[in-house]
């Protein structure tokens, strides 16, 4: 029986071992380079036999009739077109074999770049770890779809929220961007997915009388450092963070001045203490036991990690029994300054927002305003 002939599946099934070798290899008279070899035992495997730069080589594609002949000669003919384009498919192969895994190369190139770069590096290891590991950790990166992670981006809404979805997009996009910048990979397939759209409905803050009531019962609190954070977020709208981190050194009380060197924007900012603010530092300062921090935990040598225990237990004995967030008291400042008729632009450096456009978010409480403007033209043409 001639070993080259045009295959089909009649002439494939009677395929014998002949000879004396560990196997009979047959040539397909279609396809250049397809090859199926068929040992002692009747096993049949295709291959894929060229020659790229001088050089013999072979790749093989599989088992026969798990791969049919239609896909053994597609594949033939795929890897016959990279010959042609001057790319070697064994070296393509084994690239693809060696290439990280998404688990791979976050835990071994991006969290490593994330501790030494972001303050924010805990929350993106905390995202990957008990989230986006499930779903993606053992693909390769080039293998990620923009429609599989705009799935997921849809399944961490429905189970959490739409501002946490987006910070998941948000994670995954730089990552991947930076796959390309580094060489991993060679295009960001999440670069055209669009972040859900968030709305402020979630704002919550307290009127005037619920802060009073609120600072009233922090003064019968059994924790005065907690409590003392908290009016300070209150009292300057500054965020949890930075509140928590604060360093006496960056303190000038005479001033009535206090140093953000580390903010959200990654630029370091002032806020303006009030007299109000001056004296709760004041009074704070003899109890943080020579700690360098405005607010000690219960080692003097660490800053205070969680007030959320304190906040409720305060929200609790003012009465107030609505949702109520540690980063409300930021809304809440916020809120204060805009009804008092505090202008957006003096608060929007007050908050360090670096938009105008957030800021704006406390627009609607700008009521006394408005209706100032729209009875100064009604004066004007009446």
């Amino acid at each position: 029986m001639s070993k080259k002939f045009v295959f089909n599946k009649r002439n494939l099934a009677a395929l014998t071992h002949t000879g004396s070798g560990k196997s009979t290899e047959y040539s397909d008279a279609q396809v250049i380079g397809l090859k199926i070899d068929v040992n002692p035992s009747g096993r049949k495997i295709w291959y894929f036999r060229y020659t790229f730069n001088g050089t013999k080589s072979v790749i093989r594609i599989g088992e026969y009739p798990a791969i049919d002949l239609e896909e053994a000669r597609s594949t033939a003919l795929q890897h016959r077109a990279e010959v042609d384009r001057g790319f070697n498919p064994a070296e393509e192969r084994r690239l693809k074999r060696d290439e990280l895994t998404f688990r791979q190369y976050a835990e071994g190139i991006y969290i490593p770049h994330a501790i030494a770069h972001k303050r924010s590096a805990k929350d993106d290891i905390s995202k990957l770890r008990m989230h986006m590991y499930s779903s993606f950790g053992d693909r390769k990166l080039s293998s990620l779809t923009a429609h599989e992670i705009s799935m997921y981006h849809g399944k961490i809404k429905q189970s959490h929220s739409i501002a946490y979805a987006n910070r998941h997009l948000a994670l995954v996009k730089r990552m991947l961007g930076l796959a390309v910048t580094w060489g991993h990979l060679s295009v960001n397939t999440a670069t055209g997915i669009k972040l859900f759209k968030e709305g402020n409905s979630r704002q919550t803050y307290l009127s005037k009388d619920e802060a009073r009531r609120v600072v009233a019962a922090m003064n019968n609190d059994k924790n005065p450092i907690a409590c003392a954070a908290l009016k300070i977020m209150l009292l300057t709208g500054v965020r949890r963070q930075e509140a928590l981190s604060a360093q006496w050194s960056n303190v000038d009380l005479n001033a009535g001045v206090w140093l953000l060197p580390h903010t959200k924007s990654g630029r370091p900012r002032h806020v303006q203490l009030s007299d109000a603010a001056v004296l709760v530092l004041r009074e704070i300062h003899g109890q943080t036991g020579g700690s360098i921090f405005v607010f000690p935990g219960r080692d003097r040598a660490k800053p205070l990690q969680d007030p959320r225990k304190t906040l409720w237990r305060v929200l609790k004995a003012a009465g107030i029994d609505k949702p109520f967030r540690i980063h409300d008291t930021r809304h809440t400042f916020a809120s204060l300054c805009v009804q008092s008729g505090v202008s957006l632009y003096t608060v929007q450096h007050l908050l360090g927002h670096s938009q105008i456009s957030t800021t704006q978010g406390y627009s609607h409480l700008d009521n006394p305003t408005l209706r100032d403007g729209v009875e100064t033209v009604s004066r004007l043409i009446t």
